[in-house]
């Protein structure tokens, strides 16, 4: 069964990145949840412990628009064709959408370029039309990101129900572990139960 398949069910997947072998299914609200707990938390804890890896992200997640900005620039950099045209919007329609105002949004995106996650370029087809695009940096991040909630969340998702995930903590997690390895003890106990195994008392282990 494909994806087009399966009714009321939203694929999130990269189709044009090859790496993306196991497609994460979101099928609950419950889930949907955890995918923007994820963005969230893990975002802020990667910047601390790896340094500047998702700190493009980070920058817009944290700033008044800035998220929906991010959203913006990412769909024309995947999505727009390039042909005859530049990956990028004009500022009329970034503030026709990001609701926030015309002169927040300049700061914000003077923020960005100075940051050197936004560029100014001019248009394709009209030189003196000048759009905004989000840099490799932005993109590379985006991926980075995309590929560790498609690792974490397909494994917790296909191994516990949506009420043993209450007490997990994203900002923890290392996406290149088992996720059964890091899930809570009171969500381990909720995943035995509903897997029909018998509770089991785990001695405790001297620090």
């Amino acid at each position: 069964m494909n994806a087009t398949s399966l009714p009321k069910t939203d694929r999130i997947q990269d189709v044009r990145d090859p790496r993306s072998a196991r497609p994460l299914i979101v099928t609950s609200a419950a889930q949907f949840t955890h995918c923007l707990l994820f963005v969230q938390e893990f975002t802020k804890a990667a910047q601390e412990k790896n340094g500047k890896d998702l700190a493009p992200i980070s920058f817009f997640l944290h700033r008044s628009g800035g998220f929906h900005l991010l959203l913006l620039l990412l769909n024309v950099a995947f999505y727009k064709c390039s042909v005859g045209r530049t990956k990028g919007w004009p500022f009329g329609v970034l503030a026709a959408r990001v609701e926030i105002s015309r002169r927040s949004l300049r700061h914000l995106l003077a923020d960005a370029i100075a940051e050197g996650l936004v560029e100014r370029r001019r248009g394709h087809n009209n030189k003196r039309r000048v759009v905004y695009c989000a840099t490799p940096r932005v993109l590379q991040a985006w991926r980075m990101l995309f590929d560790s909630l498609n690792r974490t969340l397909a494994s917790v998702f296909s191994e516990f129900g949506d009420d043993a995930l209450v007490d997990i903590d994203y900002s923890r997690f290392d996406p290149r572990r088992p996720a059964r390895s890091q899930i809570p003890p009171a969500a381990d106990t909720l995943y035995l139960k509903s897997a029909g195994f018998p509770p089991t008392t785990k001695a405790a282990t001297p620090e």
